[in-house]
């Protein structure tokens, strides 16, 4: 999205409605801020969702916190991003645990994972242009605070995905191949409060996904790097995070 293969963080300014680019260093560390010239006042919902429409640059999917509808806002060079076009005409205010896990399909098309309120987790794939293929069942209903789309954390070549639980607990479900979820264990519990908690890719360069969160109180940045079997501790990443309110 940011012209480099670096991973980026999407958030709204809480003033101006407007999105912006938290952009990285190849070292895992804060770079700088850039607009993108979209303003997405009234979603409740940011999700970055890599190249949705096989354009060759990183998309960004908003949830109307109005009508539930999703709106694709395509990449374009430097960082910006396009007017908004709604992807369906169904609402999804009624999907928990929204969120981009990769090519869950192995269809070579990014995709979303969601779980319609008291129903089983289902895959929406993508069609490869603004819109969804029909969605199936993945798993049965999970409980939790939010998902986190973890994309290959093992080497099975198929994304993964973990739960925050409500007791703070990251629960990896991997991916079964077909398009499915399987298993369900612990692999950190959170000590701190964090009000974002957000799945950004290879952060730190050395294959393995991690996870940057912002203090419910300070509004700090951090980084919770992917180690074998879990996540390290915390690394400060950046300060002054108080001005965005939704992130992805």
């Amino acid at each position: 999205m940011a012209g480099s293969r670096r991973p980026v963080v999407v958030a709204r300014d809480r003033s101006s409605g407007r999105a912006y680019l938290i952009r990285t260093t190849r070292s895992g560390r804060f770079s700088r801020i850039t607009a993108t010239g979209a303003r997405p006042a009234l979603a409740n919902l940011i999700l970055n969702a890599g190249d949705w429409d096989v354009s060759g640059r990183g998309d960004v999917i908003t949830r109307s916190s109005k009508t539930g509808q999703l709106y694709l806002y395509r990449g374009l060079a430097g960082g910006r991003l396009g007017r908004p076009r709604k992807m369906s005409r169904s609402s999804f205010a009624r999907i928990r645990f929204l969120t981009a896990v990769g090519d869950m399909t192995g269809d070579g098309r990014p995709d979303l994972l969601g779980q319609p309120r008291g129903r089983p987790m289902r895959i929406y794939p993508g069609n490869g242009s603004t819109g969804f293929g029909h969605s199936y069942i993945a798993h049965s209903a999970l409980g939790g605070r939010k998902q986190l789309g973890m994309g290959l954390w093992n080497s099975d070549g198929a994304p993964d995905t973990v739960l925050l639980s409500r007791s703070r607990a990251l629960v990896l479900y991997q991916g079964n191949g077909p398009g499915g979820l399987t298993g369900g264990r612990v692999i950190r519990r959170l000590k701190a409060s964090y009000d974002w908690v957000l799945a950004v890719g290879d952060l730190t360069g050395d294959d393995r996904a991690d996870l940057v969160a912002r203090s419910s109180r300070t509004h700090r940045l951090y980084t919770i790097a992917g180690v074998p079997g879990g996540f390290a501790k915390r690394r400060l990443f950046t300060t002054g995070m108080g001005r965005f309110d939704i992130a992805g």
